[in-house]
């Protein structure tokens, strides 16, 4: 991504603005906007209830599974990512690169 926008859109699993598997992600310009309520430009997850839900990239979200690593890698923002924060993921690797501040990371089955 080098400029615009992605905002308004609703995920009901993870990855309201932008969901990756296993791929590559460079963001290196515009914004892509997280949850803030009230705000029509946000991108939101909610669970089937219509609750907003933490730590599913409301911006971003990231999952890679690796077989013979024994563990998933989760890494996403909820916060908004405007077109100062470079951000990249290179799933292509095991483990996978990444560069960027993302608001968090870890594993898990």
């Amino acid at each position: 991504m080098y400029d615009g926008k992605i905002s308004g859109n609703t995920s009901y699993r993870s990855g309201g603005g932008v969901a990756i598997q296993h791929g590559i992600f460079n963001k290196i310009g515009g914004t892509i906007f997280g949850y803030i309520e009230g705000n029509s430009d946000s991108n939101t997850v909610k669970n089937n209830e219509e609750i907003v839900q933490q730590n599913q990239g409301h911006a971003i979200s990231v999952y890679h599974w690796i077989s013979n690593y024994g563990n998933n890698i989760y890494m996403g923002k909820d916060t908004t990512s405007g077109p100062t924060d470079n951000l990249s993921y290179f799933g292509a690797s095991t483990p996978p690169v990444w560069t960027g501040k993302w608001d968090y990371w870890y594993e898990g089955e």
